[in-house]
């Protein structure tokens, strides 16, 4: 099921309201994208479901019929329709048949450990999304069918990890070629996921004589997020691709590496005079110095990077904004 021009594969299937119904009648009049998220308790698949529904209008307008494939039950589908205002039919597949007869994949340990899905959990968290457990399978992946009246699978994503899923600019991309009478080839509509970021350029940003750098807004809106996890942990966008695309994260970034080193040494220095020598002795006054410095330094950061600033900490920030790395 991974390419197009396959005949859509039929079972009854049984709805949020307990009623049943063939999986064809609901392409039999118009093209249907029959969307898989992993499960309603997933902050990503819970995003999904939130964009599908915000752009319900262009969706129809561009003559396709959107419907749900769930792992939970009746009674969670019925619900999380209530909770979010959900306007699409929910197919309930607790077994997970449907996901099986379509071939989505499932999670395994690399996914788990992989520090690019921490970074991107992160993320989605961040943006409201929480996580509810029981309402599905938690190691079931999802997909993106789009099937023609025909009964043909016109368009295919199956998603390669937990975030992966397309946009719906992508199913209305892929809707329109459709009506044009061409199949658009498996999982290249558009971009693949609705987490990607804009096309940004790599390394640093554009410093003027005062220090002050020239971001585009998109691109300091995007990276956010992102600029204020490196003030506390700099190794998580460092290992994550699309942070390294985003010049305001890798702007922080270089403020914060310096810094956090300083900030460690300070404490190494302030514990080594503590118990070596005395609380007043001058190691232990300057590792203090070092630390308390280096922390409010870090804190000012985080909320620069919090309200979109790219203004240059004092002491190092110039510095380390300009410094020619994290490219």
């Amino acid at each position: 099921m991974d390419k197009v021009g396959f005949d859509a594969l039929d079972c009854e299937v049984v709805l949020s309201d307990d009623s049943r119904k063939r999986l064809s009648s609901f392409w039999q009049h118009r093209p249907v994208a029959l969307v898989f998220p992993r499960f309603f308790g997933c902050p990503f698949g819970r995003r999904q479901v939130m964009q599908l529904c915000h752009e319900e209008d262009a969706l129809r307008n561009a003559g396709i019929d959107v419907v749900l494939v769930s792992s939970g039950t009746p009674a969670q589908a019925e619900a999380f329709r209530r909770d979010y205002r959900v306007p699409f039919t929910i197919i309930c597949d607790p077994d997970r048949v449907l996901f099986k007869k379509y071939a989505l994949r499932e999670m395994t340990l690399r996914h788990y450990l992989s520090p690019r899905m921490h970074v991107k959990t992160i993320q989605v968290l961040a943006q409201g999304y929480g996580h509810k457990s029981g309402e599905g399978s938690e190691a079931q992946l999802g997909g993106v069918f789009i099937i023609a009246t025909s009964g043909k699978v016109a368009y295919a994503h199956i998603a390669a990890d937990a975030a992966d899923h397309p946009s719906p600019q992508d199913i209305v991309q892929a809707a329109a070629t459709l009506t044009a009478g061409a199949l658009p080839r498996s999982g290249t509509v558009g971009a693949r996921t609705t987490d990607r970021e804009p096309a940004l350029d790599r390394g640093n940003p554009m410093t003027d004589a005062t220090g002050e750098v020239s971001i585009p807004p998109e691109v300091i809106k995007a990276g956010k997020t992102m600029a204020f996890v490196a003030y506390l942990f700099f190794p998580i966008p460092l290992f994550a691709g699309s942070c390294r695309r985003n010049a305001f994260v890798m702007y922080h970034t270089r403020q914060a590496i310096p810094m956090t080193a300083i900030n460690v040494a300070g404490i190494v220095l302030a514990s080594i005079g503590i118990f070596a020598f005395s609380k007043t002795s001058p190691i232990t006054i300057i590792g203090s110095v070092l630390h308390y410095s280096m922390f409010v330094l870090l804190f000012v950061g985080s909320v620069n990077a919090l309200r979109g600033k790219v203004k240059p900490l004092p002491l190092l920030g110039r510095l380390t904004a300009s410094l020619q790395f994290l490219k």
